[in-house]
């Protein structure tokens, strides 16, 4: 999916006091026992199987000639995203639970062990949705998201990328919604901070254009699909 998923995440996280902090919920039921990793584990990982730092590098050989500055400082922006590492903690509640301290402490002293089992899990699962979706993404999809970056800029919808044809070709769900996503994170922690009403009306705008490339993309393919159909005489 790209960084589209590794950005919502982290936005996500702003609202949290502790973005270190694995999460244990305790019930009378063991089958109602709940854990979550920290926002900081899980964005890590997240990075690492998305190749952010590739991703930038791409992006910034493509847009090392864009004389827009926005444009360009966006693979910078998206690579600054920082992660304290190591200092996970772990906390273990409701407090009244008698076993509760015991937990945290054991859990807490462990909790390296913990997160390299989890890192081995979750590779393992990497390794088997990667060959259920090894073609989600299309060969040219950071050249792809560059090009919609651009018509968002414009305030043009992002669903179009050029082609040798006059109309260019639909864009796919993938390149839309990572184009939006990080032109969002340009808008929130761009360079010059823009006014709260100002920020709002840009946000609001891409949003906007975003949601409407979604369903004209949609309908140009369908369309595209039907056409086909009727030239291979496949289509009534």
């Amino acid at each position: 999916m790209g960084p589209a998923f590794y950005l919502s995440l982290f936005e996500m996280s702003w609202g949290q006091k502790n973005r270190q902090r694995f999460d244990i919920v305790l019930k009378p039921d063991e089958k109602f026992i709940s854990a979550y990793p920290s926002f900081q584990f899980r964005l890590d990982f997240i990075r690492k199987i998305v190749d952010i730092k590739g991703y930038c590098n791409e992006l910034d050989q493509i847009f090392m000639k864009q004389k827009n500055v926005f444009l360009k400082s966006l693979p910078s922006k998206l690579e600054s995203i920082t992660l304290e590492k190591n200092s996970d903690t772990v906390n273990v509640y409701p407090t009244a639970d008698p076993d509760c301290n015991s937990i945290e402490i054991v859990l807490g002293a462990k909790i390296i062990e913990i997160k390299n089992c989890l890192v081995d899990l979750l590779e393992v699962y990497e390794t088997l949705f990667s060959k259920w979706y090894s073609k989600f993404l299309p060969d040219d999809f950071v050249k792809q998201t560059s090009e919609l970056l651009v018509r968002l800029e414009n305030n043009i919808l992002p669903n179009i990328i050029p082609d040798e044809t006059l109309c260019g070709k639909p864009a796919d769900f993938a390149p839309i919604l990572n184009a939006s996503s990080l032109y969002r994170l340009g808008l929130l922690i761009g360079d010059k901070k823009l006014e709260t009403e100002d920020l709002t009306r840009r946000k609001a705008m891409i949003e906007r254009l975003t949601a409407k490339a979604f369903e004209v993309s949609f309908m140009q393919r369908n369309f595209n699909d039907w056409q086909k159909g009727v030239n291979d005489g496949s289509s009534g």
